[in-house]
């Protein structure tokens, strides 16, 4: 059958609104993973079940555990019971904030409680029981969440990279401290994070190269990554953390910045203000760009400077991390006229969130 002009336009119109759909989709909140994804419960968690059922459940929602537990998670599975049994006082108190971080409604698995149950698998049982003591989440996420601030330099490399330095004063800073290699190795990884145009090609080419070869599951994948970062607390200390600020023209703040932001782990303010928003929303909170309308903070191109702004529980929070010096999360009330100050001032109105 001959197909006219009329066809085709109303083939494209329905292509494209199915294009739409999946598009709204990807952008949507995630859902909550159901606990061992329909494989039985361990015999191991009868007891815990029966204490502690809601952790039971959350446990099982990890994704350690979704696909079957291997001899060694069923290892760890018991090493937690044993601790549970010994204060199961302390790790309830412990597992009640946990439980806060995030939507538990949206969010597809609790992240602070895989973050011990990480330290559980690496056998770092001292580190879990002071945490369990005396619980606060930046402690366990400083203890549990290795972002790689110091990349395996070898010797041959550290004195390619040092002789390839643009910067004179940093060349003689990386040059003071080249036979410590322990230092000179944090030294140079940081200050590829926040100052890479210091470094000449051939130096940025083998500083890449050990990135690369030293990836862990912090830089892998996005959609691992993404879920993982599901509350405004977790999202936060990953961007002060891992996310530098670099300003390039002609990059836009749509939702495909996230990905890039990602890759790159670095952006203007427009480009990690796309990537925070996109991450809060996928979490299910009610956010959007903020644009600070402060004459200090423009771009070089004379572009306001751009932040988060997002709601929880009815209160209203700014995130701004995507300049030189981050300022995290701050009460939206106490954000205003205190947005151009310098490295290591504070705003005033709330840090943080884990006491909300």
């Amino acid at each position: 059958m001959k197909r006219t002009i009329g066809d085709y336009l109303i083939l494209l119109l329905i292509i494209g609104i199915i294009a739409f759909f999946f598009a709204c989709a990807s952008f949507g909140p995630s859902k909550p993973n159901i606990p061992f994804a329909g494989n039985p419960y361990p015999s191991i968690f009868n007891n815990l079940y029966q204490n502690n059922p809601l952790l039971a459940k959350e446990l099982g929602k990890l994704p350690e555990l979704q696909d079957g537990v291997s001899d060694e998670e069923n290892y760890a599975l018991e090493k937690l019971i044993v601790l549970y049994d010994e204060d199961p006082n302390a790790f309830d108190k412990a597992f009640k904030e946990m439980y806060q971080i995030g939507i538990p409604d949206v969010r597809k698995y609790c992240s602070p409680l895989q973050a011990l149950f990480w330290l559980i698998e690496y056998n770092k049982l001292d580190d879990v029981k002071d945490i369990l003591r005396d619980y606060s989440l930046e402690k366990l996420l400083e203890t549990a969440w290795d972002f790689q601030t110091k990349l395996p330099f070898s010797e041959e490399q550290i004195s390619m990279i040092i002789d390839n330095v643009e910067d004179k004063r940093m060349q003689e800073l990386f040059f003071k401290y080249k036979n410590d290699k322990e230092h000179i190795q944090g030294l140079i990884s940081f200050t590829y994070k926040h100052q890479p145009k210091i470094f000449k090609r051939k130096a940025r080419v083998i500083i890449k190269k050990v990135r690369s070869e030293n990836e862990d599951l912090w830089l892998e994948d996005f959609d691992v990554v993404i879920d993982r970062l599901n509350s405004p607390e977790l999202l936060d200390y990953y961007e002060r953390h891992v996310i530098s600020y670099m300003y390039l023209p002609n990059y836009g703040e749509g939702p495909e910045e996230a990905r890039r932001v990602f890759k790159n782990k670095y952006g203007h303010c427009a480009q990690v203000t796309a990537f925070t928003v996109y991450i809060l929303q996928k979490s299910g909170y009610e956010s959007r760009r903020y644009i600070v309308a402060n004459p200090a903070l423009k771009s070089p191109k004379g572009n306001y400077h751009r932040a988060t702004l997002f709601t929880v529980k009815g209160k209203k929070y700014i995130m701004d991390n995507g300049r030189n010096y981050p300022k995290g999360i701050v009460r939206f009330e106490g954000y205003g006229s205190s947005v151009s100050r310098k490295k290591d001032e504070k705003l005033q109105g709330e840090p943080m969130l884990y006491t909300r």
